[in-house]
């Protein structure tokens, strides 16, 4: 099912970095694309559209990742699909640290399933709205480069889930690290 931008924070948020950004008008513009190996790797996907000048980046991207298996919330698995979008200030050069603001919205889907107990399998799906920063380090400048990064992100949140009569534990602040692979044009 096809997934659109609907939250009134990203909205907000891309009006803002296209206003800063004086419209693109830098002699130096490009194009990027990127994808995200991690999130193929956890059942999902991961592709992005990036606009560069200078010394910025303007990011959208859509995406989609099964969570690995949590202890504290036993017997649930936990997958999204979302859109989002980045804003990252490198300085002189597109190549080295970097450091900037993202914001995503997501479908999440929980599902709850005890083998041990008779229940039936449970599901429910809720929107959650992200925005946070992000740090990184850039290796490469032209054609293909590696970009690890570490998002630190605001979650709002609904009331924990509750499926099969176990809570599960949503969190407030969400730790993602992660590598794109991109190729600059």
């Amino acid at each position: 099912m096809p997934y659109v931008l609907k939250s009134y924070y990203i909205r907000i948020f891309l009006l803002i970095v296209l206003f800063w950004s004086g419209g693109g008008t830098s002699a130096y513009a490009t194009i990027e694309i990127e994808i995200d190996p991690i999130a193929f790797a956890l059942k999902g996907y991961s592709f992005h559209l990036i606009y560069s000048d200078d010394s910025n980046r303007f990011d959208v991207g859509v995406f989609a990742l099964e969570l690995p298996e949590d202890s504290r919330n036993e017997h649930y698995t936990v997958s999204f699909q979302g859109t989002g979008v980045k804003w990252d200030y490198f300085g002189d050069s597109v190549d080295g640290f970097f450091a900037g603001l993202e914001a995503s919205t997501n479908e999440v889907l929980f599902e709850y399933d005890d083998l041990d107990d008779d229940l039936p399998k449970e599901d429910t799906t809720e929107t959650l709205t992200t925005y946070g920063v992000r740090f990184g380090y850039r290796i490469g400048t032209d054609g293909l480069y590696l970009t690890p990064w570490l998002g630190i992100n605001a979650a709002e949140l609904a009331d924990d889930v509750e499926l099969g009569g176990q809570k599960y534990e949503q969190r407030s602040v969400i730790f993602f690290p992660t590598v794109h692979i991109g190729y600059r044009f």
